[in-house]
């Protein structure tokens, strides 16, 4: 069973969580959808411990990976608007990162996991080193590629939050301008034409609640 709001639109991506969710052991998920501004799913279901509490609307889980999609949004962004372009090299916006054979990695290289800096244990000693961001973009820029760039593939998949950290005051303002202002607009550099922002237009309001089955 699930409870929450589902759209009758969308009962089936209701139906593909509850197919998810396991029944005779721990385990529990929640899905929120928006479509045109507007929430028609935002369901949950099962357990949320090995005790078998159950998952509620409030629950919290980690999440994995998930703001790798957020930033390189706002680096395409950026190339749409023209401050950015593929082909540059990252050391041209952070001139440390060309430390140790890197000056060449391109903004492209890096969003395709192509940069070779994805050996986190050749980088720092502990893990409690990662909560410190200057001191990661600094180990970043001082590590050295597992392999020559662009000519290999190695999922970054710790350390790509800090390579689009080489963009660091135009990422930010890009952040506060796109997402931190729900009234904000975007203008494209190839079209010229403006529209609300789409991280934004999706912040609706959530449904009422009800039980599906």
């Amino acid at each position: 069973m699930l409870d929450g709001y589902v759209h009758p639109d969308f009962a089936d991506v209701a139906g593909r969580l509850l197919g998810q969710v396991p029944k005779r052991a721990p385990g529990g998920a929640a899905l929120s959808v928006y479509f045109e501004g507007r929430c028609v799913v935002d369901v949950w279901g099962g357990t949320r411990d090995r005790e078998g509490s159950p998952w509620l609307r409030e629950t919290t889980a980690p999440s994995f990976s998930t703001t790798k999609g957020v930033m390189s949004t706002l680096i395409h962004c950026l190339v749409d608007e023209g401050r950015a372009r593929y082909d540059e090299p990252i050391a041209r916006y952070s001139p440390a990162f060309a430390a140790e054979g890197k000056e060449s990695i391109t903004i492209r290289q890096a969003l395709c996991h192509e940069a070779g800096l994805y050996r986190m244990s050749e980088m720092i000693g502990h893990p409690s080193e990662m909560f410190d961001w200057q001191h990661m973009l600094d180990r970043i820029a001082a590590a050295r590629p597992a392999h020559m760039p662009g000519r290999a593939h190695g999922y970054h998949a710790i350390t790509f939050g800090w390579l689009a950290g080489a963009l660091p005051k135009r990422s930010a303002e890009l952040i506060s301008r796109r997402c931190s202002n729900p009234a904000c607009a975007c203008r494209s550099a190839s079209t010229g034409s403006t529209s609300v922002c789409p991280m934004t237009r999706s912040m609706g309001a959530r449904g009422s609640s009800t039980t599906t089955a």
